[in-house]
């Protein structure tokens, strides 16, 4: 199904997905991307991972703005020299990948990176653990639009406010690189802008309704939930796909 011929009913289904996913990453620095994928993924496979990327912009901009106080900058230059180039070999491994099959990438990555989150890794922050989590990151993020979790496995240990906005920053910085990665692979086109303006809504929907809860919740206790509903919508866009 093309954005342009997609019902409205189908559209807000995939913002409000947007919306839920959002309101967990501003509480937790994490997680968005885990319950909004699969999801709008399975509403239209074209959302992702593009569209979605470029409309989380505006999420990240505005947490790195609220937080901008708490930013790591120190570490910031490392993950981004891995994940430059695991962003090209991400763009790369999608003109590999059929129509048919991007499904089932999505789905398989997903999965993927629950068992990343869930595996109790926590290497140190350092340059070296940072730019391979740079590389990580960068495969995941441009062929399925979910690439905190190696990132968030290294600043684990670190404060809420510190988690949030460092990742927010690199969350910015990023995604601009990974549109960028597609346009250049030739999978970013003016139908994915379009979709990503109509997308923007839901994070900033999320954003305003997630504000008011970042100090009344505990945005790890969320992450049991996430994982749980991501995988099951994970397995769900498999046999979709299948």
């Amino acid at each position: 199904m093309s954005l342009l011929t997609a019902d409205w009913p189908s559209l807000l289904l995939a913002v409000a997905a947007i919306a839920a996913g959002s309101v967990v990453q501003r509480i937790s620095g994490v997680g968005g991307g885990f319950i909004a994928v699969p999801v709008v993924a399975m509403i239209d496979v074209g959302f992702v991972p593009g569209p979605l990327v470029l409309a989380s912009i505006m999420l990240s901009s505005l947490m790195a703005w609220r937080e901008w106080s708490h930013v790591d900058w120190r570490n910031i230059p490392a993950i981004m020299t891995g994940f430059v180039p695991g962003s090209a070999a991400g763009a790369w491994l999608l003109t590999t990948v059929a129509p048919g099959e991007l499904g089932l990438v999505f789905g398989g990555v997903i999965l993927f990176a629950v068992l990343i989150t869930v595996s109790g890794l926590h290497p140190r922050l350092n340059p070296v653990t940072g730019a391979a989590a740079g590389v990580v990151a960068g495969v995941m993020g441009t062929s399925t639009a979910i690439g905190a979790p190696p990132l968030a496995i290294l600043y684990h240990r670190q404060s809420g406010p510190m988690l949030r906005a460092t990742l927010a920053v690199i969350y910015t910085i990023c995604s601009l690189l990974i549109v960028l990665m597609l346009l250049l692979f030739g999978r970013f086109g003016s139908n994915d802008l379009l979709a990503g303006v109509l997308l923007v809504p839901g994070f900033v929907l999320g954003f305003w309704l997630g504000g008011p809860l970042v100090r009344r919740l505990d945005g790890r206790g969320l992450s049991n939930v996430v994982l749980l509903v991501s995988a099951a919508a994970a397995v769900a866009l498999i046999i979709k796909s299948l």
